[in-house]
């Protein structure tokens, strides 16, 4: 089972249960986040980047360990 992190909450959910927003969609204030929170579980937009930063950072160092964790990590967000 895969999990996500969400904007605005410290507990991660399921992915399925999760929705991801287009990077041109992304809301802009803190009360547009609040909002959308009482109807959708939005996946936090830093988890993108922190994927990304961290597979890079694994094949620069071919660290396969590391590329093992964050494979399937990646491969749940592309589901979303």
């Amino acid at each position: 089972m895969s999990i996500i992190p969400v904007q605005g909450s410290e507990v991660m959910y399921a992915a399925k249960e999760v929705v991801r927003l287009g990077g041109k969609r992304l809301l802009k204030s803190d009360s547009d986040w609040e909002f959308l929170s009482e109807f959708l579980l939005v996946m936090n937009p830093n988890w993108t980047r922190y994927l990304s930063e961290k597979r890079r950072e694994a094949k620069e160092q071919q660290d396969n360990i590391l590329i093992g964790e964050v494979e399937p990590q990646r491969a749940a967000k592309q589901r979303l």
